[in-house]
């Protein structure tokens, strides 16, 4: 174990300090997600809005993402990586502004679309993809997100404790969340607009005349598995977007969770990322990819169909710390796109990636919200756990394994 720590914190030193800022400001930003994450989908809904009308909602980010990723990703291989990464987080400061004024739910749909474009502006993969060598990008993506997580232990049950203090979960006792988010993503891009220096590349394209249709040939010639890799991901983000939409509504409504109760899921989640992250990432980069992602598929579709089904609000607690290890997977096989085509077409790449995970991402939610209102919320998940067995576990196979490939990415 010891000895574990220690090449953690060797990473950690010899990697520039742009990544070491991205990946602070990634663990602050994240406490401050999951201070609201639990309640922002129970809040959309006590505005009003049915299950069909909560995916709609929800559905705006997707619309957001689908329209930004191909010229973000052109822009990427071409222009200032930190303009474009404090542009993305600039905008996060906008999003709770939306829900602390919000008089009916309609009202929160430019958040949710402002959230869509700052997830992929301001993703930690606009400085990470360039940054880190790939027998370092899964364990230092899972550091991230594992070690990383140990603050955001607490997110969750500040949250709780303040929605209780301020009423419980009514409009009255959420709403002031946004607010003291607002107050504290203002502080951190401060922060960072006064740290973050330029990225230095030297792999990136002169700015100029686009030549779309040609760069895409040839990202698609030169890349290994692109088709496979985009069907995965796609499927993957389906089940991905109606966890995260219904996940709290259907533990609040249905299974009778209270405020501490709501926390205690996303604990849970934060709990099985910080204990295992950072090993299952040290071990992806070590055997395989898709071997480690073979392991972990029995604790994800343990966390899905139990959720489905939990009784009471105890077992959810369990789904919840399973749930976790669905996490961890996306972590760690985030790696492997960036892995998958030259360095040079990095930005084409996650435009394209963006494009159709944003393209599935529009329908997923409202599908989701029929599927509640005419079979049952709990078929959510078990929609979500056959999507898993039937079809993103078979596609896992035909992907290449990439954890061995030599380093063709240079630090920044």
């Amino acid at each position: 174990m010891l000895g574990f720590l220690r090449e953690l914190v060797q990473l950690w030193r010899r990697q520039k300090r742009n990544w070491q800022l991205v990946v602070t400001h990634q663990v602050v930003h994240r406490f401050l997600i999951q201070l609201t994450e639990q309640y922002t989908t129970i809040f959309i809904r006590m505005l009003g809005a049915s299950p069909v009308q909560l995916g709609w909602a929800r559905s705006a980010a997707g619309i957001s993402g689908t329209l930004i990723s191909l010229p973000l990703g052109i822009v990427q291989d071409r222009y200032s990586l930190r303009k474009i990464y404090l542009t993305g987080i600039s905008l996060w400061l906008l999003v709770p502004l939306f829900y602390g004024v919000a008089p009916s739910w309609e009202f929160v749909i430019p958040g949710v679309f402002l959230a869509g474009l700052a997830q992929r502006l301001g993703s930690c993969a606009v400085i990470c993809d360039v940054s880190l060598k790939n027998r370092d990008r899964a364990t230092a993506r899972s550091l991230c997100e594992g070690v990383g997580a140990f603050p955001t232990l607490l997110a969750p049950l500040l949250g709780a404790g303040l929605v209780t203090m301020l009423g419980g979960i009514t409009l009255d006792g959420i709403r002031p969340l946004f607010w003291l988010q607002f107050v504290a993503r203002a502080l951190l891009f401060t922060y960072m607009l006064t740290q973050l220096t330029e990225v230095v590349r030297e792999h990136s394209l002169r700015p100029g005349k686009v030549r779309l249709l040609g760069d895409f040939r040839t990202l698609f010639r030169e890349g290994r598995g692109v088709v496979q890799c985009l069907l995965f991901l796609s499927l993957s983000f389906i089940g991905k977007t109606l966890i995260l939409t219904f996940m709290y509504p259907i533990a609040y409504e249905v299974k009778g969770a209270g405020a501490f109760a709501i926390g205690g899921i996303t604990v849970a989640i934060t709990l099985a990322e910080a204990l295992f992250a950072a090993v299952f990432g040290r071990m992806a980069d070590r055997i395989g990819r898709k071997k480690t992602y073979y392991i972990l598929a029995p604790f994800i579709l343990a966390g899905t169909f139990l959720f489905a089904w939990a009784p009471s609000p105890p077992y959810l607690f369990l789904a919840g710390f399973f749930l976790g290890f669905r996490v961890i997977a996306e972590v760690l096989l985030s790696a492997l796109p960036v892995e998958l085509v030259p360095a040079r077409y990095i930005g084409r790449w996650r435009g394209l990636i963006g494009l159709c995970t944003g393209l599935v991402g529009i329908p997923a939610p409202i599908l989701g919200g029929y599927l509640w209102e005419w079979v049952g919320p709990e078929y959510i998940f078990v929609a979500v756990g056959l999507i898993d067995v039937l079809v993103v576990l078979p596609l896992i196979r035909s992907l290449p394994e990439t954890a061995d490939l030599a380093d063709d990415v240079d630090s920044v």
